[in-house]
């Protein structure tokens, strides 16, 4: 029998987990039922330490748009994005994705104009 302190800390999945679920606007019981897993269960992966089984980390990362890299917290290509700390910033963010590469030009051609004025 393994037992388990009370002392643990969350995981960087379990950081992670909480922090794109958060800026996406998700509560843990959302998020739970897009991936098929308990409130309580999300709850446990947030707050203590370890990682979900794999096949239900495939269905968290899914549920999330986001890859099993990024929840582990595996860095990419040298780099990291974190999320946006306002859930409707990284929201229009991923709506301007899917937009065509011209309307993307046009959006941020309208950005950094705005930005410029403002001087940031």
């Amino acid at each position: 029998m393994i037992m388990r302190s009370k002392n643990l800390s969350p995981s960087i999945f379990g950081k992670n987990l909480k922090i794109i679920r958060k800026a996406q606007g998700l509560t843990q019981t959302e998020l739970g039922n897009k991936a098929g897993v308990s409130t309580r269960m999300i709850a446990h992966y947030e707050n203590w330490a370890g990682c979900p089984p794999v096949n239900k980390m495939v269905y968290l990362a899914r549920s999330l748009g986001v890859s099993m890299d990024k929840l582990l917290g595996i860095k990419t290509n040298g780099f990291h994005i974190k999320p946006p700390e306002h859930p409707r910033i990284w929201n229009k963010l991923k709506q301007f994705e899917s937009l065509s590469r011209t309307e993307q030009r046009v959006i941020s051609k309208m950005l950094d104009s705005f930005l410029q004025k403002k001087k940031f």
